[in-house]
């Protein structure tokens, strides 16, 4: 409530002769630096780091046919409601949207480890949720990320954060229901002297460059992946009601007692100690808890 700009006017009437008025924009003139050697930080890399990687996936596709029509949009006004992108996407009316954007990267000193979101340098971060009012990101989409940056042995992150709201929000309600996801970067100090990671531009060109190539080749409707700790007779009956259900396959059962041990009624279903958990969170949706 207290900020002053010194512009070495001596008195109102000199200010405005200046051309300088009420509602005028302001912005603080941030120079660009190079940060050791992988990191670079400037003003509004949110989003004009995002407008580069979008520049350069457009580039790589320019003369590639073989690919899904492709809008690149620049949209305008994402922090006060997304307008730019809700105008375009009801006009577009696309399938897909997916929101370039940053995500947060707190680690820095005097952070714990366990309330880091992204990390600087280890690869692109795939839009999971954004709490309340923001996103859960389409389940299809994301696995299908997922699965292209592990065959092209791209380093990528998941970003689950209870805020965060990105164009990509405000798309997914639009026009009856659009598939909708992000890609993004982490940074640091965001809204402010944003630093990121040259490497993890890098990434992010890759993912969302085959992700145009591989990710909607094929129009496939996916099941939910599920997988039940605890076999007695809830998980059985989980078991049975998932049997039961076209949109959902058993992945995996997850069991306290020796595996061998456990014989379930679905054919091919792995059976699995519970130390197993953390080996397959790549390959469960979602996770039931019977006992």
């Amino acid at each position: 409530q207290e900020f002053y700009i010194e512009v070495g006017a001596e008195s109102r009437e000199e200010v405005y002769e200046m051309g300088i008025e009420e509602g005028n924009a302001v912005s603080i003139c941030y120079p660009v630096i190079f940060l050791g050697k992988h990191r670079v930080g400037a003003k509004a890399l949110d989003d004009r780091a995002l407008v580069f990687i979008l520049l350069e996936v457009l580039k790589l596709l320019k003369d590639d046919t073989d690919v899904p029509d492709i809008y690149g949009l620049f949209s305008t006004q994402e922090e006060v409601g997304a307008r730019g992108a809700i105008a375009a996407a009801t006009r577009l009316k696309p399938d897909v949207a997916l929101a370039l954007d940053m995500s947060l990267a707190v680690d820095i000193p005097g952070v714990s480890e366990s309330r880091y979101i992204n990390e600087l340098g280890k690869g692109t971060s795939i839009k999971l949720s954004a709490g309340v009012g923001g996103i859960l990101a389409n389940r299809d989409l994301v696995r299908d990320m997922k699965k292209i940056a592990k065959t092209h042995e791209i380093p990528y992150q998941i970003e689950a954060y209870a805020a965060g709201a990105t164009d990509a929000s405000f798309m997914q309600t639009l026009n009856g229901g659009i598939k909708s996801g992000g890609i993004q970067i982490p940074m640091r100090y965001v809204h402010s002297y944003e630093v990121c990671d040259v490497r993890d531009v890098v990434d992010t060109v890759e993912l969302l460059y085959w992700y145009v190539k591989e990710g909607e080749k094929e129009n496939k409707v996916m099941s939910i992946r599920v997988g039940i700790l605890g076999y007695g007779n809830l998980g059985k009956g989980v078991e049975s009601a998932i049997a039961q259900n076209a949109d959902m396959e058993l992945a995996a059962v997850f069991t306290r007692r020796s595996p061998e041990s456990v014989k379930v009624r679905t054919a091919g279903v792995k059976v699995l100690h519970a130390d197993e958990l953390s080996h397959m969170q790549d390959e469960l949706d979602v996770l039931i808890l019977c006992g």
